[in-house]
């Protein structure tokens, strides 16, 4: 569970994993009390950025998160997140 910092509601824009796979790749981004699942815009068998589209319509004060495969395994180097600050507090 990430609260980035803050306890400000937030969003996240997109989601960059340094990863290589020969399968594509999905990340799980949870609020709490739903779960969404996105695929990465492209799978490499060499390490590269990849990019996740992350849907806008999730608002929360802490995210949850998953990194999955559809292949058996993946190598994960780094993780960023953008994330953007809502000016709700609650």
């Amino acid at each position: 569970t990430h609260d980035f910092g803050t306890q400000a509601l937030k969003r996240l824009d997109y989601v960059y994993a340094g990863v290589s796979s020969t399968g594509a790749l999905l990340i799980r981004v949870g609020d709490g009390v739903n779960a969404y699942s996105y695929k990465a815009r492209r799978s490499d068998d060499h390490l590269r950025v990849q990019r996740f589209d992350v849907g806008r319509g999730i608002r929360t004060n802490y995210f949850t998160f998953d990194l999955t495969s559809e292949a058996d395994a993946f190598e994960l180097d780094s993780v960023t997140f953008r994330v953007l600050p809502t000016t709700r507090r609650i």
